[in-house]
């Protein structure tokens, strides 16, 4: 990504000027929601582990958001048609100033689910719908966030030195728990994106050749 170079360094560093870059808790979310177009697979490679904290969350996205059209229809409807505001700015691999909005929980014309976009660190400090409906999103957003955090949606591991985790970022949200940083032990997560269409065309390529098929 242009933003942060074609891979990224997850470091905790003083006047941090993005949250990740702390030792503070992630809450769940998806990555980029300020951005138009955000990456559709994500990369997490441990080079070095936290003693102390440090663990990383998961949770399928899409499951959530076919309990809550079940479990309460019309807080489905807000997060599938009320646009929410993201925004990030600062200074890390150049200047930067982003603005993006959409639903919470994107559809497909036939109904299925596309993309789920929710980072409560980077949701604007703002909101640009009618007065009427405000305590309604709020609210919908609340629920939504509730469901992510109960034991039967979230998963937690504590990487180790060497391993690399991969989830579709337009579906899976990933956070973090808080870490301890000392002078002789620091937290080091290198971080990539990848689209979808780059992993399909080398899968091609490598069924193609395990069964020696010319491209079709």
């Amino acid at each position: 990504m242009i933003s942060f170079g074609e891979t990224f360094q997850v470091l905790s560093k003083f006047e941090a000027s993005n949250l990740f870059c702390t030792n503070a808790k992630l809450g769940l979310h998806t990555d980029l929601p300020y951005f138009a177009y955000s990456p559709n697979i994500q990369l997490l490679h441990c080079i070095k582990q936290a003693s102390n904290g440090g663990e990383n969350q998961f949770c399928d996205g899409y499951k959530v958001a076919e309990d809550i059209r079940h479990i309460d229809p019309e807080v489905f409807r807000i997060l599938t048609t009320i646009p929410v505001d993201f925004r990030e700015w600062g200074t890390d691999y150049k200047e930067y100033h982003y603005k993006h909005r959409s639903p919470i929980i994107q559809l497909l014309p036939n109904g299925r689910f596309k993309a789920i976009s929710y980072n409560d660190q980077v949701r604007a400090p703002y909101i640009q719908i009618p007065v009427q409906d405000v305590y309604k999103v709020y609210r919908a957003i609340k629920i939504f966030n509730t469901e992510l955090y109960k034991h039967e949606n979230k998963i937690e591991i504590k990487m180790v030195e060497g391993d690399i985790v991969s989830f579709a970022n337009q579906r899976v949200l990933h956070g973090r728990s808080s870490f301890t940083v000392t002078e002789t032990n620091e937290r080091h997560l290198e971080c990539a994106y990848i689209d979808w269409d780059e992993a399909c065309s080398r899968m091609r390529v490598i069924r193609e050749k395990m069964l020696n098929q010319k491209p079709l």
